[in-house]
């Protein structure tokens, strides 16, 4: 079992995972709140420790706590953890505090982190403010305003603060990435992960067959093209669209199949196994 700075084995939260603590500049445990959440040592730009309220809490220019977020870090108005200086104390510098854009909050008061795609551009948002899934759908966030991945877990952060939304394969899940952080798709467990490739704007370029099982021709650009030789319509995540503008099945492999179309451009009709079925004419027209 895992055991702490102190020697003693670390707690556990209520799904049964180890909880280290987080550690002041010394390497010893920091102190706790009564929400069990760690009381950093905050210092001014002087170097010189910040006064304090009973709970320990450092006190901002305006005599209140200093606003933490569900870690227990001190945080700008932007939502972002504040610098630490080389001893490992947060640094509290009022002029740069006040320059801080103040994150938007929800109807409950909440804050709305930023959350970034896989490839650093910003997701889209409701008429809340709040973001948006690849799917469409409003990602969940914990108790604290958090944002959650599709694991349920804490989304990870960029250098900045930024939450950062992971490339979610066919099924649902979240694709397994390379050293890079670049998504690659895994065609066997005994098959090496081959990376996507991407388009100009860093979207994933996603595989694309038609009814034959084979892939649809390409551009110089790596873009799938449709019958009539026009690139496969994408929503801004980069996965296919059909003619109808809904996303298109997949198969078994998590390969998008281009249905079968008419002349017009219009989906052909299918029969109980899926296949197209095709208009025939006689000699007369």
């Amino acid at each position: 079992r895992p055991l702490g700075p102190d020697g003693s084995v670390l707690p556990t939260d209520e799904g049964g995972k180890y909880i280290y603590p987080a550690v002041g500049p010394d390497g010893s445990p920091l102190p706790t709140d009564k929400h069990q959440k760690p009381i950093y040592p905050v210092v001014g730009p002087d170097g010189k420790p910040l006064p304090t309220d009973s709970e320990g809490k450092a006190l901002g220019h305006d005599g209140e706590p200093i606003p933490t977020n569900a870690a227990g870090q001190p945080i700008a108005p932007d939502g972002t953890p504040l610098p630490t200086d080389s001893r490992g104390n947060v640094i509290y510098d009022e002029d740069r505090i006040r320059e801080a854009h103040p994150l938007p909050t929800d109807d409950s008061g909440r804050l709305i982190y930023p959350v970034i795609a896989a490839d650093g551009s910003p997701l889209s948002t409701d008429s809340s403010g709040h973001h948006l899934g690849p799917d469409g759908n409003k990602i969940p966030t914990d108790d604290s305003g958090r944002p959650l991945g599709p694991d349920n877990e804490v989304l990870p952060t960029d250098p900045t603060g930024r939450y950062i939304y992971p490339v979610i394969g066919p099924d649902g899940s979240p694709l397994p990435t390379d050293s890079r952080g670049r998504p690659v798709k895994v065609e066997g467990e005994e098959e090496t992960g081959k990376a996507l490739p991407t388009d100009a704007s860093g979207r994933v370029i996603h595989p694309v067959h038609g009814q034959d099982g084979l892939p649809l021709a390409t551009d110089s650009s790596g873009r799938f093209l449709k019958p009539d030789g026009e690139q496969v319509d994408i929503d801004e995540f980069g996965r296919p669209l059909g003619p109808d503008g809904n996303y298109l099945p997949t198969d078994s492999t998590g390969n998008y199949i281009y249905p079968a179309t008419k002349p017009d451009g219009s989906v052909l009709p299918t029969d109980s196994n899926g296949k197209p079925i095709y208009p025939v004419v006689g000699p007369d027209g």
